[in-house]
């Protein structure tokens, strides 16, 4: 079975994706992962095909992110990253994301 893996996160929410994607292809099956353009490096080393989504991230911004979200509510930190971090690249993640599951039969 051919399976697209989107793993879209910080680095603790893409690990466990390298374990599945690595699981999967021992299983036997056709694996590829979608998520940001800095997480590319993880998913190499274990030779699963890759496909970069949304906008390219810069490690240095997504540092003054973290920042700022640590000076905000709970409440605030999630108005803050839907509104104006996710929701400002939704159609591009949208497009990407129909691009890199052309020929897959199953989707996580």
């Amino acid at each position: 079975m051919k399976i697209l893996l989107t793993a879209i996160g910080s680095t603790g929410d893409i690990l466990p994706f390298v374990a599945l994607a690595e699981a999967l292809k021992k299983a036997g099956h056709s694996v590829k992962v979608c998520s940001y353009n800095v997480y590319k490096s993880h998913f190499d080393k274990i030779n699963i095909p890759f496909a970069a989504v949304g906008p390219a991230l810069d490690l240095d911004k997504v540092g003054a992110v973290r920042d700022r979200l640590k000076r905000l509510s709970p409440f605030k930190q999630l108005d803050f990253l839907v509104n104006d971090v996710f929701l400002q690249e939704g159609e591009k993640f949208y497009n990407d994301f129909l691009v890199a599951s052309q020929g897959y039969h199953f989707g996580v």
